[in-house]
């Protein structure tokens, strides 16, 4: 295994992962996550004739890659509650790092097949199965939420809101949110400093007080509001 064809295989997997959370999870052209699609795309046809060149520009978008995916990294880390996600998650943040490594090894024009190239593929390999192990552990283990009766419904599916009106007595409001979707969503209401993510494929229910009179909610994913939005009129 050289350097060289690591990157390739680590930097062309990237690209396929963030394709699939475009289509999967975002349905739209994400233009951050697309931006970065492109720049990788560019950098694998760039390498056969530019190796240095292609290296430098890889490396400073893994940089602002992994800068830019930080908080969706550790919001996925830290609460693995949406299987999808988790293991979406972990596959492009090890595909970034094993690009970065190998980038800084074509620098140190390190192109010759390398033990230590093969075993940072294993050890990449071993970290993706391990995550994938995780999240089904987790989801496995997770608590099952129950819609009680009283609670508000509504169904996320598709990017859309089953419902843009929402009807309740107060001061105490529950809604119970049925993701149906793969990736996640959340339930936000500025107004009443409401904002609950919604894992993927899980059930949650959303409590908080509120006074009587008329709230917008909606899914603060980037460009999901249009679809995801609707009145919550409290009595």
């Amino acid at each position: 295994m050289t350097w060289k064809r690591l990157l390739q295989w680590s930097a062309g997997a990237l690209i396929v992962t963030a394709a699939l959370v475009m289509a999967v999870f975002i349905h739209a052209f994400d233009p951050v996550l697309g931006t970065f699609l492109i720049l990788f795309a560019v950098s694998l046809v760039l390498l056969p004739r530019f190796e240095r060149a292609s290296s430098i520009l890889v490396l400073i978008v893994v940089v602002l890659f992994i800068g830019a995916g930080a908080p969706f990294f550790i919001a996925a880390f830290l609460e693995p509650r949406s299987t999808y996600e988790f293991v979406s998650n972990a596959l492009l943040f090890v595909e970034g790092i094993v690009a970065g490594i190998s980038a800084v090894a074509l620098l140190r024009r390190r192109d010759a097949a390398s033990r230590a190239a093969a075993l940072t593929g294993r050890t990449a390999i071993g970290v993706i199965v391990l995550a994938v192990i995780l999240a089904v552990v987790a989801r496995v283990t997770a608590p099952t939420v129950t819609i009680e009766a009283g609670d508000l419904r509504l169904t996320a599916q598709d990017t859309e809101f089953s419902t843009e009106q929402l009807d309740g007595d107060g001061p105490d409001v529950t809604v119970a949110v049925v993701n149906k979707d793969l990736g996640s969503h959340t339930f936000t209401i500025d107004e009443l400093d409401v904002n609950e993510s919604l894992p993927g494929q899980a059930t949650t229910r959303v409590s908080f007080d509120a006074p009587p009179g008329t709230y917008t909610y909606y899914c603060a994913v980037q460009g999901h509001r249009p679809t995801m939005h609707g009145t919550l009129t409290v009595r």
